[in-house]
């Protein structure tokens, strides 16, 4: 899974990259805010892992930008800001899930998984969905019943 990380703690983030890499993922890391969607067009990522704050930059500013960018990736906010109310604008401002420091990297893992299963879910009903709405396969049932009930002869109803 590619993973771009974000973080201003560079011993953190190089903490993450080091684990993350050892679990098998590919890793983008940057430790400046301003590189985040330059590095998530480029390499699109399956999950983003950003920072909430950057020195003195809330990265929640960022999040549509990302989304318009990245639409298939999932945001996971990493956050010192443990309050419910900060947890909360995280996740309406666009965020999928939202980790306060400190952490345990089993849990950071266990919610990357989590993010991939609804990554693949999403896919799947994309393509089960087929080319056609809803809809128009149930009018075009219809219309091959009607269709059949006239040629059988059948002419009233």
């Amino acid at each position: 899974m590619k993973i771009l990380i974000a973080d201003d703690e560079k011993a953190l983030l190089n903490f993450l990259e080091r684990g993350l890499r050892a679990e098998g993922h590919e890793c983008f890391c940057t430790s400046r805010l301003h590189e985040v969607s330059v590095l998530a067009r480029q390499h699109a990522p399956d999950v983003i892992i950003l920072d909430r704050l950057f020195e003195d930059e809330d990265s929640l500013a960022l999040l549509e930008d990302l989304r318009r960018k990245v639409p298939a990736a999932m945001i996971l906010l990493l956050s010192a800001l443990d309050e419910v109310s900060e947890r909360v604008a995280g996740l309406k401002q666009g965020a999928d899930d939202y980790l306060c420091k400190p952490f345990d990297f089993e849990e950071l893992l266990a919610r990357i998984e989590a993010l991939a299963r609804r990554t693949k879910e999403k896919g799947k009903r994309k393509k089960s969905s087929g080319s056609k709405p809803r809809w128009q396969s149930a009018y075009c049932v219809l219309i091959g019943k009607i269709v059949w009930y006239f040629a059988a002869g059948k002419n009233s109803c």
